[in-house]
Order: C-alpha cells, then structure tokens, then sequence
C-alpha cells in the first residue's frame, strides 16, 4: 500500500513537472520570438546589395542590440532555471549594504548619467546577512527597473533599516507610480507595464525568487504620479 502511494505522488510530481517545463518553454520560446524576427527581418535587408556603407552599419548595430537582447534573456532565464529548480545554495555572508549598493550603483552609472538621476543614500552602515552574490543580482534588478522608469532628472533614494526583528534596504523612485490593479501583478514572470521600451518583464520576478528564497520578503507600496518603494527585508531569527 505504501509503495503504491509513494509511486502515485512520484507520478503527480512528475506530471507537474512535464507541465512546468512545457510552459517554461513556452515562456522562452514567446521571448526569443520577437528579437529573432528582428533578425530575420534585418538579415534579408542586409541582402540588398543597393544599400549604403552607412545604412548597412546602421543595420549591423541593429542586429547586434538583437543579438546583446537574446544572450541577456537567455542568461538571466538559466540564473532563473538554477533558483527556481533548487540547485542554488544561498550563502550567509556578512555584507556592508553601502559597499553592495555603491557596487551596484558604478555598475548602472551609464544609465544614471544619461537621465541625470540624483542617488541619496542614508542607513546604510550596518551589517547585512545575505548572499552577496545573488542579492547583488536582485537589486540591481529593481534599481534598474526604477531607473528604466523614471524620466530625466528624477530621484531614487535608498535607505537601510536595522531593527530587533529584520533589516532592510528601501528603495524609493519619484517616477509615474504604479496602478493598483498592476500592483499584484508586477512579479509575475514575464508581466510589464513598461511596454514602450520594449521591457521583457522578469527582473522584479526574479529579484522576488532570489530574496524569498533566503527567506526575505519584498513588500512594494506606490502612489500613481509620486512614488514607488521597495521595501527589501530579511528577517534577523533567520539568520542568527
């Protein structure tokens, strides 16, 4: 009776798997669509042997923000598959939130100096217990998604708290805000409201995935026309 059981759970863990992996696919497979019809599109214009010097260079730097497109996707769904499919081990390192931040920060600087985006940091001198690695790759998530959002000369402040039951980074924007009804959605795989800039949608998904997975919690709170703030906390019982 027993070996029945465990073969009918082994069976139904199976099928959910099969059904995880078809849409998982499915998912990707949606993706690399649109940048491989960019290509294919590109590629026969590059054909025409009438075209200029310049308009072939100009085509040629087109293909390559394709192709940047598609390795960048590709990349962060296997980061994705890795968390996702348990074979991560998180660390618990002790982190400087000002070190990981400013790190973060030089490493999105193009885009800061492009929309002139003002940076205020207040808190951050305490120690943090995480993953340094993997909680580098989610906020540099969010902080890119407030910078994609905000136009030129807006704000992002980032904040540390540090109290008996948790510690955590506040990330706040002064861009559009987010609608209620987007909200609930906005870590969803795949989910964007930023469809203008062409914005694949899983780097919040994904930033979600890293913290709970070392037991963290993400809350988000924002007025349409204000703010938005995400609150990145992980729990002090959990790591001591």
């Amino acid at each position: 009776y027993k070996v029945t059981i465990k073969l009918k759970e082994l069976s139904e863990y199976e099928k959910k798997e099969q059904i995880y992996l078809m849409n998982t696919l499915e998912d990707i497979s949606h993706q690399l669509k649109t940048p491989l019809t960019a290509l294919m599109v590109t590629n026969d214009i590059l054909k025409n042997p009438q075209l200029t010097k310049k308009e072939r260079l100009d085509f040629l730097n087109k293909e390559t923000k394709e192709l940047e497109k598609m390795e960048w996707l590709i990349t962060t769904l296997l980061k994705y598959s890795k968390i996702d499919s348990g074979s991560v081990k998180f660390k618990k390192e002790k982190v400087k939130p000002q070190e990981l931040i400013r790190n973060i920060l030089d490493t999105l600087s193009i885009a800061l100096e492009l929309k002139n985006i003002d940076i205020e940091l207040d808190n951050l001198d305490f120690t943090l217990i995480c993953d340094k690695n993997w909680t580098k790759e989610a906020l540099t998530n969010i902080i890119k998604n407030a910078v994609e959002h905000l136009e030129f000369a807006g704000k992002i402040s980032i904040t540390g708290e540090n109290n008996p039951l948790y510690q955590a980074l506040i990330i706040t924007d002064n861009g559009p805000g987010i609608k209620k009804e987007d909200i609930k959605n906005i870590f969803k795989r795949f989910y964007t409201t930023n469809h203008t800039k062409n914005s694949v949608g899983i780097g919040l998904n994904m930033a979600k995935l890293i913290i709970e997975r070392q037991k963290g919690k993400i809350e988000v709170e924002s007025e349409v026309g204000k703010y938005t703030t995400f609150k990145v906390m992980f729990m002090k019982k959990d790591n001591y």
